[in-house]
């Protein structure tokens, strides 16, 4: 009986050993993973270890978010240039004159021709060809069809005479800016006031609407453009020769301070033919 009690003793702290080496055991009862216990002298260790799991998919994420955003500012890019390219043969190729050509010189101020140096928009011509082209659609001369051979001698006579106009009505522009002259509202509303009589329209603005829809396709801001640029026009000759202009009412004051006319004819007159008569054309026949 006492050598098995020695032999008991003896393995006891074998046993003991055996646990004590043993790693620890991180599932639960149930089989589930349980998380290690962190203290102070690992939680640094342990936020490195979250760190690095998260870079994992952090770094991948914006790599994807910088490649995406390079192609679609390729493709955006791509888009903006085939746009343009397509708008320049349309316009400057293929000279079409449609609603969208319009929009597109709207959007993008292609030049259509220079005058002293400054470009001349391609929008402006396309507001007068295409109001033009209207008009002869829809109450042209009967039996010419601006859009056949009936017609095509009136289609090159259009488009030669809207890009006079336009470029009128730059150079217009750029002598009032040069002087300093700004038409006002007042005189573009005394100007439609003056259409309004001439034409019979009245005081209804339906009236002058319908008018101006049926046989122009304008609205009345189109109106008011084009009377602005009317006006412009109508000043142009004394902006540009103002030497003629202070002459001419120097000899206008003279003439109504009582000096004679044919006095003032031969001292001012350029023409030759009379202004040795003082300014007297003689009998004319018929």
């Amino acid at each position: 009986m006492a050598k098995k009690k020695s032999i008991l003793t003896t393995k006891k702290p074998k046993i003991k050993k055996w646990i004590s080496d043993k790693k620890p055991d991180l599932t639960s009862s149930a089989g589930d993973e349980v998380a290690p216990r962190i203290t102070n002298d690992t939680v640094a260790e342990h936020r490195e270890e979250v760190l690095a799991e998260a870079r994992r998919f952090v770094y991948p994420l914006q790599h994807n978010r910088h490649k995406v955003a390079i192609i679609s500012a390729a493709i955006v890019i791509g888009i903006i240039a085939l746009s343009l390219i397509a708008s320049l043969l349309m316009l400057y190729r293929f000279k079409s004159t449609s609603e969208f050509a319009y929009r597109i010189s709207q959007l993008v101020p292609f030049p259509v021709s220079r005058v002293n140096g400054a470009y001349v928009g391609y929008d402006d011509y396309l507001f007068e060809v295409k109001n033009s082209l209207f008009y002869y659609r829809n109450h042209g001369q009967e039996g010419v069809d601006i859009d056949d051979e009936t017609g095509s001698d009136l289609l090159l006579q259009t488009y030669q005479q809207s890009l006079d106009k336009v470029k009128l009505d730059a150079l217009a522009k750029m002598t009032a800016k040069e002087y300093d002259v700004e038409i006002s509202e007042q005189e573009v509303d005394e100007a439609i006031e003056e259409i309004r009589s001439q034409g019979g329209v009245g005081e209804s603005d339906q009236v002058l609407e319908d008018i101006l829809l049926n046989f122009y396709d304008w609205e009345v801001e189109d109106l008011r453009h084009t009377v602005k640029l009317q006006l412009y026009r109508q000043k142009l000759p004394q902006l540009v020769d103002t030497t003629a202009r202070d002459k001419a009412s120097a000899t206008l004051a003279k003439l109504t301070g009582g000096q004679d006319f044919s006095e003032l004819a031969k001292q001012n007159s350029e023409d030759l033919l009379t202004k040795e008569n003082g300014g007297v054309i003689g009998l004319i026949s018929r």
